[in-house]
């Protein structure tokens, strides 16, 4: 599960992976969901469930401008920039398993800092060589009724 600091979503905030099981079922404690928006050319915009505190609108995860990691994608208020743009690659037989690609940068992939597994990485965007690795999998899943 994704999520953005401190449960809820705000502005410019980076995401990074948690693991809460379960998952705090409380109003403006689900940043941990996601909702994928298709767009007309087939790509996705990936928004926030909760909405941010401050402007009081959903916010979307945007690519950085440069990916690698350094490159942190973070959450942005609605904008017409590719950089909202999401392609979901099936990776397997799974159907419900996807690579994350930016629009603008289809040589990357999300995946996490340093490859690394563990509770509190950071998602980054980072160049996959080729097809993207086990390390870039996501699995798209319903959240339980007792977080919705």
């Amino acid at each position: 599960m994704s999520k953005a600091i401190g449960y809820n979503p705000d502005f410019n905030d980076y995401v990074h992976i948690w693991n809460l099981d379960p998952p705090n079922p409380h109003a403006g404690y689900q940043g941990h969901l996601w909702i994928l928006v298709k767009q007309e050319d087939g790509t996705y915009l990936i928004e926030t469930y909760d909405k941010d505190f401050a402007y009081k609108e959903h916010l979307y995860l945007e690519a950085p401008a440069k990916p690698g990691n350094a490159g942190y994608p973070r959450l942005k208020r609605r904008s017409e920039s590719e950089l909202q743009s999401w392609v979901l690659l099936p990776v397997s037989s799974d159907p419900d398993t996807y690579a994350i690609r930016p629009k603008s940068f289809p040589e990357y992939a999300l995946g996490l800092l340093d490859y690394n597994c563990i509770n509190g990485a950071h998602v980054v965007a980072h160049n996959s060589w080729g097809k993207p690795k086990l390390q870039h999998y996501w699995q798209l899943v319903e959240p339980p009724t007792s977080v919705v």
